[in-house]
């Protein structure tokens, strides 16, 4: 729904980049704490964290923002698939 193309400040790319490992950093530490450094638990970690905090976020905040629930499916499919993509990574490299 925007009109106007956005400035693509490259510095967003280094702030994305932090945040990713961030993320990465803190699925790896609920698993350490589950004892669930596998793949499987990797993704049943993921799926977890995404159900109880990226899902229930995006749609809290998409229905303020008033934008259309399928901007919340894209976006909220897009962290299933990142948070999933850690929790392979860190169960290959952790098991």
């Amino acid at each position: 729904g925007m009109t106007v193309e956005p400035k693509q400040d490259p510095v967003i790319y280094g702030i994305t980049f932090l945040c990713q490992l961030v993320m990465a950093y803190m699925m790896a530490g609920v698993m350490g704490h589950l004892g669930q450094i596998s793949v499987s638990g990797g993704l049943v970690t993921a799926l977890f964290v995404w159900l109880g905090f990226i899902l229930t976020t995006q749609v809290v905040n998409h229905r303020f923002q008033m934008q259309k629930w399928s901007l919340t499916l894209i976006d909220c499919g897009h962290w299933l698939g990142v948070l999933m993509v850690m929790g392979i990574v860190i169960g290959l490299f952790g098991g």
